[in-house]
């Protein structure tokens, strides 16, 4: 099994990569945060890296589970599933 991650924006597909399915949450989570981190601007990334209760925090690179998947982002965004490829 691998995980698959894809790249929308709305509906529309942009990109779509598979890693493979060995891979710990921590290191997915890493690296849907790095391709989610590329649509944003400096001042959105540093606000979604504070801890969470500092002043200007977002959740714009929070994963979130997403019916039996992952996802990032809100527009772009990206989720990674489970695959058998």
């Amino acid at each position: 099994m691998r995980w698959k991650i894809e790249e929308y924006d709305g509906h529309r597909l942009l990109g779509s990569y598979l890693v493979p399915g060995n891979l710990g949450r921590t290191g997915l989570n890493r690296i849907l945060c790095q391709l989610a981190a590329r649509h944003l601007n400096p001042k959105e990334v540093i606000a979604a890296n504070l801890r969470k209760g500092m002043r200007g925090k977002t959740n714009l690179l929070e994963v979130k589970d997403d019916n039996g998947g992952l996802q990032v982002g809100e527009n772009p965004f990206l989720t990674a599933r489970k695959v058998d490829e």
